[in-house]
């Protein structure tokens, strides 16, 4: 299809409009992670393992916002919540758990940990 006559803008158009709602969308993705308990930087990592698939650190680096010295920090606290797995083998590649699983597991250990805390509040009083 031609732009003005010039196929190659009507591409280089196409692909701005292309990254920016795919940037909007994973914007709007880290968010709705965030906002049920994630860490910023866990629900990037997560949502780039979502959109690329097992991945290693070089692909990962590329596409979530972690800096380079805390990747391996967020990524061993998210195999620690199960929601990331390791791969065996070199380089080592991670894997994430399905999102429904993901926002299942992670709900029900926060709600967990909320009425953990319900109970010692009930029981601080006493003591």
């Amino acid at each position: 299809m031609f732009f003005f006559g010039c196929p190659s803008i009507y591409y280089d158009i196409g692909s701005v409009i292309l990254i920016e709602m795919s940037f909007k969308i994973r914007e709007a993705a880290i968010l709705e992670f965030v906002s049920i308990g994630f860490t910023r930087y866990e629900a990037s990592l997560y949502v780039a393992l979502v959109s690329l698939g097992p991945s290693s650190y070089n692909d990962l680096i590329e596409e979530c916002d972690v800096p380079y010295g805390q990747f391996y920090v967020i990524v061993d606290q998210l195999v620690q919540k199960g929601l990331v797995e390791v791969l065996p083998g070199r380089p080592k590649v991670y894997q994430c758990i399905s999102p429904n699983l993901a926002i299942g597991k992670y709900l029900n250990e926060s709600k967990e940990r909320i009425l953990r805390s319900l109970e010692l509040e009930k029981i601080l009083p006493i003591i």
